[in-house]
């Protein structure tokens, strides 16, 4: 075996490095497969108690509402590794998350009450009530539970993402639609999801303050805000074109198709997006990975991380893709008999999974190295 020249052998966590992403991958592939196993029910009690049309009403709605969010995440799911990575020595970790908490509330705040006014991006159809509604106050759950497992994640707590994303969620989610299918039929997937979404963002909530402590000290400075905003507005963007390129789909079949349409497009894109998961899973670890690398300038280890995780994860996603796809038409038709006219989509979808998946890794180390250069790229691609 060739010897590594001597700056390098000099860097013993390079391989450390490789180990705490294989260690976190296992932990959240772990959390994959429990995610799964609670977020399958609520897709078959969706289709089979609520119908398709219901579900489509849903779907159109909560892709705006999650795109939202992501974008009032200001890029701190990505970009908090590195301002905790840069703060290190001399700064409060506490007050760094603090401050891109107390923005992301704010934003996503302001944009649910806009969207409570104007409700008809959510619903194109025309379609809905009061109670529909009330998914946009989920917006703030969703953008301050990002940070707070991105926080944890800098710290190597992926148990936390496991906890708060696998478990609390989807199953608050699944037993929430069959709970308020008796209480409001017409809206009980809209309630099911705004429960799972503060449901997880508590269960996000008592490991960090265990870990950081409270933010002692601390206030607003709209100052800070400011910065963090722009400083995080590119990252913010490749953040909601990345999610973009998987939802915007919904939105536009939801302006030119019935809500049943929607509803049958809509399982199929999430029984397909369940691979893509697999590149999730990596996410809490591959960051703060990337920029401890990046702080010391060993842009061959980023390499080297990117290289690995990327082969795992097509790997992992080719052979789901298959298992997914062969049985396509039986996994459509458990949701129901309706929903079996999409398993021409959702095999589609499934190989699209696997073309994508070595691009968006890459992703995971331009957003730190060539963060507008990345940004322009992602503006083309949508």
């Amino acid at each position: 075996m060739a010897e590594l020249p001597p700056d390098k052998a000099t860097k013993p966590d390079a391989g450390g490095d490789i180990a705490a992403l294989a260690k976190g991958g296992r932990t959240n592939f772990l959390g994959f497969l429990m995610r799964l196993v609670g977020g399958l029910p609520f897709l078959f009690v969706a289709g089979r108690l609520y119908g398709a049309s219901a579900l489509g009403r849903f779907a159109s709605a909560l892709v705006i509402v999650e795109l939202t969010a992501m974008i009032c995440t200001l890029g701190e799911k990505r970009g908090l590794a590195q301002r905790l990575s840069d703060a290190d020595e001399d700064g409060d970790p506490s007050h760094i998350v603090c401050d891109g908490l107390l923005t992301a509330f704010l934003a996503a705040s302001a944009v649910a009450v806009f969207l409570w006014f104007v409700p008809a991006p959510m619903f194109p159809s025309g379609v809905y009530n009061t109670t529909d509604q009330l998914l946009v106050l989920a917006m703030p759950a969703l953008a301050m539970t990002e940070i707070l497992l991105a926080a944890q994640a800098y710290r190597y707590d992926v148990g936390a993402t496991v906890r708060s994303r696998a478990i609390v969620e989807p199953w608050t989610r699944s037993l929430g639609a069959v709970a308020f299918y008796f209480m409001s039929r017409g809206s009980g997937l809209q309630l099911a999801y705004l429960a799972a979404s503060y449901a997880a963002l508590a269960t996000a909530a008592w490991p960090f303050f265990r870990s950081y402590g409270l933010p002692r000290g601390w206030h607003p400075n709209p100052g800070r805000m400011a910065a963090l905003t722009i400083r995080g507005a590119p990252l913010a963007a490749a953040d909601a074109i990345e999610w973009g390129t998987r939802r915007l789909d919904i939105f536009i079949l939801g302006l030119f198709a019935t809500p049943t349409a929607v509803g049958v497009y809509y399982i199929a894109q999430q029984v397909a997006s369940l691979p893509q998961k697999l590149k999730s899973s990596f996410d809490p670890i591959l960051g703060p990975v990337i920029t401890r690398a990046l702080k010391d300038k060993d842009y061959d280890a980023i390499a080297r991380q990117v290289c690995q995780v990327g082969f795992w994860i097509t790997a992992m996603q080719a052979g789901i893709a298959l298992a997914l796809g062969i049985p396509g038409k039986a996994i459509m038709g458990l949701v129901g008999p309706r929903f079996v006219g999409g398993t021409g989509a959702l095999a589609f979808l499934l190989a699209a999974e696997v073309v994508a998946a070595t691009a968006v890794v890459s992703e995971a180390a331009l957003i730190y190295v060539a963060r507008f250069r990345n940004l322009m790229i992602s503006i083309i691609t949508i």
